[in-house]
């Protein structure tokens, strides 16, 4: 996995595609494939990360390992809310719980429910969590505080959505096992200075991203960080510095889907500051 990992933060194709053929027909193959997914949705090809994932999720099903299948279809299903495909990614959600109602998926389930706006839904898995794992420390202090910041952004209450992630602080710049949700709570809080128009910090949370790719180097958000940096610049007035970032942004996603929401807004907002 680190070596996947480490290959694709150099931009190694050679090693990509030698760890994916070593991993084919292999017990951990739908690990490779999440990894592998989780780059493409990275990039912006939201259509290959999809048929990834998918292969992952069947390739652990077939091994009787539906665990592994629902965090492939998790990591799909994350994909599709930051890109902004609500309803593939609520759907997609929902067959991860089919497969497993273990507190890793019903977590991130969470976040995908509030990111997606099924606010309703979100809150009954988070407070069924609280009750059923109340010591499980990553959940209580990270996953749900970041689902319930979601709502609050939902509900443009950007302070009550900074409040919600204090607990998380401590853990906000680690990385979990499946590296599903790597980098949520630090791009979460900047979402919400965002909404608070105060670019600043905005754009310190943005750069905490940028500055500590290792965490991650696959997550889709390590690649949003450009563009929300350089929405944070555009609040700022700093206009030369919000062209840059969107265009490392763009530089990033060059072979991104066309259709996909994110990238779309993004051309519009670039397009407003020349």
């Amino acid at each position: 996995m680190m070596l996947y990992w480490v290959a694709f933060a150099r931009g190694d194709q050679g090693a990509m595609q030698q760890e994916v053929a070593q991993a084919a027909g292999k017990v951990y193959e739908p690990i490779i494939d999440l990894l592998r997914g989780e780059g493409e949705c990275a990039q912006g090809k939201i259509t290959s990360a999809r048929a990834t994932l998918g292969h992952g999720a069947a390739s652990a099903q077939a091994r009787g390992n539906k665990d592994w299948a629902a965090s492939n279809l998790t990591a799909e299903a994350v994909c599709d809310a930051e890109a902004g495909f609500g309803q593939e990614a609520r759907q997609t959600m929902s067959a991860a719980l089919a497969l497993s109602v273990g507190p890793d998926v019903r977590g991130d389930a969470t976040l995908v429910f509030a990111l997606t706006g099924d606010t309703a839904r979100a809150e009954k898995l988070m407070t069924d969590l609280s009750k059923e794992f109340p010591y499980d420390t990553l959940l209580n202090q990270v996953k749900l505080p970041a689902a319930q910041a979601m709502i609050s952004l939902g509900r443009n209450q950007p302070a009550q959505a900074v409040a919600s992630l204090d607990s998380a602080h401590t853990y906000e710049l680690g990385s979990e096992r499946r590296a599903v949700n790597t980098f949520v709570v630090i791009y979460t809080r900047g979402e919400a200075f965002l909404r608070s128009h105060d670019g600043v910090k905005a754009a310190a949370e943005y750069q905490k991203i940028l500055d500590h790719r290792g965490v991650g180097p696959t997550s889709v958000l390590y690649s949003l960080a450009h563009l929300g940096l350089g929405r944070a610049y555009a609040l700022q007035g700093e206009t030369a510095k919000a062209k840059v970032a969107y265009q490392d942004f763009f530089a990033v996603w060059k072979d991104a889907d066309a259709d996909v929401p994110v990238l779309k807004r993004a051309r519009t907002e670039y397009e407003k500051l020349k």
